[in-house]
This record gives C-alpha cells, structure tokens and sequence, in this order.
C-alpha cells in the first residue's frame, strides 16, 4: 500500500515537475521570439530612418546647389536633419534599452529554470534517501526472513531416511 502511494506521488510529483518544466521552456521561447522580434523591428526601422536621412541630404544638396539664396530654408532643413537625427538617436538607445531588459529577462526565466531544476534533483535524492532506500531495506530483510524460514521449514519436513535415499539417486 505504501510502494504504491510512493509511487503515485513519485508520479504526480514527475508529471508536475516535467509540466512546470514545460512551461518555462514556452515561456522562454515566447521571451526569445519578443527580443528576436525587437530586433528585426529596429533594424528595419534604422534602415527606414538611414534611407529617409539619405533622402534629406539629397534634397538639401540639390536645394543648396539650385538656390543659393534661399538660405532659410536650407538652415530649417539642417533644423529638421538634426531633429530627425535626434530623434534616430533616440529610438536607437530606447531599442537598446528594450533589448536589454528583454535579454535580462531570458537570463532571469534560465535562472528560474536551473532553480527548478536542481530543486526537483534534490527532492528526488531526498524522496530516494528518506523513503525508498529504507524501504528496501526492510523488504530485503523481509524477503531474506522468508527464505531463511522457508529452508527452515523444509528441513523439519524432510524424512531423515528420504533425504538418504534421494542424495543417492542424485550420484546415480
């Protein structure tokens, strides 16, 4: 009755650990896929940003060699060049930013795995030390007990004269 509770619980208690397991590990992927996501998005949003700043150069070049004297305009372009590049600077640290806490946060979730994982080890040394070694500890003085009463046993039952005559039909 209690192998059988041990093993129940030993079972239910693997099962919780391998679904707890299971979900830190989506939960890691969901993480990872996010901070692979953030990634390509600033990518592609620097590469939008570096193709609109070579644009607005373009346009400011032709506009410096067409006009000379339409300097007001060429000082408000310079304005919004360096206000987009401002802002350029600024998505790329607030990316940057975004990507470290996202990586912070996969190597916290691996922590909390590793954690689990050592924690569910030593339950089961634990559960191995405290419960399963005695146990067959004493079925093993059990079983020992029984064949020792069973020789016994087997003696008493034997005829003197029958255990005579079978040693002899055994050197026939």
């Amino acid at each position: 009755m209690q192998e059988t509770l041990l093993i129940v619980f030993t079972g239910v208690l693997a099962f919780a650990v391998l679904l707890q397991s299971i979900l830190f590990f989506g939960m890691y992927r969901s993480i990872r896929r996010i901070a692979d996501r953030m990634d390509e998005w600033g990518k592609d949003l620097l590469r939008h940003v570096d193709v609109i700043s070579s644009k607005l150069e373009g346009a400011l070049t032709s506009i410096k060699s067409a006009a000379e004297n339409l300097k007001p305009i060429t000082q408000n372009l310079v304005g919004t060049t360096q206000i987009v590049h401002r802002r350029v600077e600024e998505l790329d640290d607030f990316l940057a930013e975004a990507t470290r806490i996202g990586r912070q946060e996969i190597a916290r979730i691996q922590g909390t795995i590793q954690f689990a994982s050592r924690r569910t080890e030593e339950t089961v040394e634990i559960i191995q030390n405290t419960v399963l070694t005695p146990i067959n500890e004493v079925s093993a003085i059990f079983r020992a007990l029984k064949v020792g009463l069973d020789v016994l046993i087997r003696r008493r039952r034997r005829n003197p004269s029958n255990t005579s005559a079978q040693d002899e039909e055994m050197f026939i």
